[in-house]
């Protein structure tokens, strides 16, 4: 939905609000994405390190 309203915002101010807001949102998901991630990791990790 953002995606559309950037396309169809005429001024730049508008632009550059919305611009922002993908930015930071996207920035967010990406980060979450990544920390689940290294949750996943993190045990089996321990579990090596605690068998050796």
């Amino acid at each position: 939905m953002l995606l559309i309203g950037f396309y169809f915002t005429p001024s730049v101010v508008g632009r550059s609000i919305i611009a922002a807001l993908i930015i930071v949102k996207y920035w967010f998901f990406l980060f979450w994405i990544k920390t689940e991630e290294e949750s996943e990791v993190a045990p089996i990790q321990r579990e090596e390190i605690s068998n050796e």
